[in-house]
C-alpha cells in the first residue's frame, strides 16, 4: 500500500512506523483536520479514505471490474463535489453475453477475491454477500471500526454483469480527500483505475432517474453539476442514443410529478449531508433535463 507515514514527534518530522490509517489517533486527527478544511463531515472523509484503500487493493489484485457511478464521478472525473458512500462497477465480461453458468462462475470468483480483500486490508468485516437478478448482479457489504464513533461504519460494493459497455473504458486517477495536517499532502498518492467514460455515466444517471423504484435526489443533483461543469456532453448527438440503449430492456417512467415532493424532502436529509458546501439547485430544471433525453417521452404513459 502506498500509505505516507511521515509524522511529527518531539518537534521534528519522523518517517516510517505504523501506517497513518492503522494508527487510530493519527487517523482521527487527519480526518478531523480534513473535515474542517473541506467542509465534508468527518464520517464521509473517513469513508472516502476507506473507499480509496479498497479501490487500490482491487487494482493491485486485478479485479475484473470497470469503475462507474457517483463515487467514480467524484473521485476520478470531478473535484469532490459530493462524497458518495458506495462503489459501483460493471464486470469486464458484461459485453460478452455469457450464459447463466458462466456469470455464476464469474461471481463465485469475486466472492473468493472478497475474502482476500478482507484478509489483506485487515480492517473490514464482511456483513453480507448477495447475488440477484439471475446472477447478473452482486453486492458485498463490509463494516469497519472507526476512531470517530463507537458505531461501526459500512461500505458497499455493487457489481453488475448485466449492462454492456457502450464505450471503451479509460484509465483515470483515483484521488483521496484526506490530507496530512503537517505535510499538507494527500495521505494517499493518486493511482489509476479503469473507469466508464463520463458520457456513458451521464446516460446511466439519466436512466437511474427513471428506473429506480424510489427516486434519489443525488441523481438529479449529479446531472445538474455535470450540466454546469461539462455542458458539451449534453450537446452531443449520441447522448440520446446512449440513453435509449441503456433503457432498452428496462421498465421506466418519465419522472412523474408525484415524485417531486419526495425528491424535495430528500434534499435536506439525504443530499446536503454529502456535500462540502451546500448549494441550492433547480430541481425542476434537472427533471426537464432528464425528460429531454427520454425516448418518445411525449407518448410514454
Amino acid at each position: 500500500m502506498r500509505w505516507k507515514t511521515e509524522w511529527e514527534e518531539g518537534g521534528k518530522l519522523i518517517r516510517g512506523g505504523e501506517s497513518l490509517f492503522q494508527n487510530p489517533d493519527q487517523r482521527r486527527e487527519i480526518i478531523l483536520e480534513t473535515a474542517q478544511s473541506s467542509g465534508f463531515s468527518p464520517e464521509l472523509v473517513e469513508k472516502d479514505w476507506i473507499l480509496s484503500l479498497i479501490l487500490e487493493h482491487l487494482v493491485e489484485r486485478k479485479w475484473p471490474l470497470i469503475f462507474k457511478g457517483g463515487t467514480c464521478l467524484a473521485k476520478c472525473h470531478m473535484d469532490f463535489y459530493r462524497l458518495s458512500e458506495d462503489l459501483d462497477f460493471v464486470h469486464i465480461n458484461a459485453n460478452r453475453g455469457l450464459s447463466h453458468g458462466a456469470r455464476r462462475s464469474d461471481l463465485k470468483k469475486l466472492e473468493r477475491m472478497s475474502d482476500e480483500l478482507v484478509e489483506q486490508l485487515g480492517f473490514l468485516t464482511p456483513v453480507s454477500s448477495n447475488k440477484f437478478d439471475s446472477h447478473q448482479q452482486m453486492a458485498f457489504q463490509y463494516a469497519y471500526a472507526s476512531p470517530l464513533s463507537e458505531k461501526q461504519g459500512t461500505v458497499k460494493l455493487e457489481i453488475t454483469h448485466r449492462d454492456s459497455l457502450l464505450l471503451k473504458p479509460e484509465s483515470r486517477n483515483v484521488r483521496t480527500l484526506a490530507m496530512h495536517p503537517i505535510l499538507r499532502e494527500l495521505v494517499m498518492e493518486p493511482f489509476t483505475i479503469a473507469c466508464m467514460q463520463i458520457e456513458e455515466m451521464v446516460a446511466e444517471k439519466i436512466r437511474a432517474c427513471v428506473t429506480r423504484k424510489t427516486p434519489a435526489i443525488r441523481d438529479y443533483y449529479d446531472l445538474t453539476v455535470l450540466k454546469k461543469t461539462l455542458p458539451e456532453i449534453f450537446l452531443s448527438s449520441r447522448l440520446h442514443d446512449f440513453v435509449r440503449r441503456k433503457l432498452k430492456f428496462q421498465t421506466w417512467q418519465p419522472v412523474p410529478d408525484v415524485w417531486i415532493p419526495t425528491l424535495r424532502k430528500q434534499i435536506a436529509k439525504e443530499l446536503n449531508p454529502t456535500l462540502g458546501q451546500i448549494e441550492s439547485f433547480d430541481l425542476n430544471a434537472s427533471i426537464e433535463l432528464v425528460r429531454k433525453f427520454l425516448p418518445d417521452f411525449d407518448t410514454k404513459e
